[in-house]
């Protein structure tokens, strides 16, 4: 059964590509001023993207977030000096995006009244959003590609 680390390497690939494509729609929904959907597409993309690197230390989640995992396997191992600032600022998106999938998509209760995300995203938020997104994605593709010698065609 020697196959299973392809199938990591299989799966940090696919989520590589839904991470990328979660990007552009982010891209896409900020060029429509659809704000609320730059911010969920840009949660999905460092969602998808922090999952194709824990898949490289053969680690599968369902969750949404998965800053807890990315801390046991990213922070909390001493020896990456090098990587402590990139990794830091990876877990700082993380949980900023906490939550943040189901208030982007969901009614909820705002001083007293029910309001869409559309009603309540800004387009400051959603750029905010957006970068966060460019930079954990190009990051993560950056080791991705050196760390883990993954073959990533972009």
């Amino acid at each position: 059964m020697g196959h299973t680390k392809d199938l990591y390497q299989d799966f940090a690939l696919a989520f590589w590509k839904i991470a990328r494509d979660d990007l552009g729609r982010a891209q896409d929904a900020m060029q429509e001023k659809a704000f609320s959907y730059v911010v969920f597409h840009s949660q999905q993309c460092v969602e998808k993207i922090v999952k194709a690197l824990l898949e490289m230390k053969e680690i599968f989640s369902r969750d949404h977030d998965v800053s807890d995992l990315f801390v046991l396997y990213f922070i909390k191992p001493e020896k990456m000096d090098d990587q402590r600032k990139v990794f830091y600022n990876i877990l700082d998106s993380l949980e900023w995006f906490k939550g943040k999938w189901s208030a982007s998509r969901y009614p909820f209760i705002k001083d007293g009244k029910v309001v869409t995300p559309s009603e309540d995203f800004t387009e400051i938020e959603a750029s905010i959003a957006l970068t966060r997104a460019k930079s954990v994605f190009h990051e993560i593709t950056s080791l991705l590609k050196k760390d883990y010698m993954l073959e990533i065609i972009d």
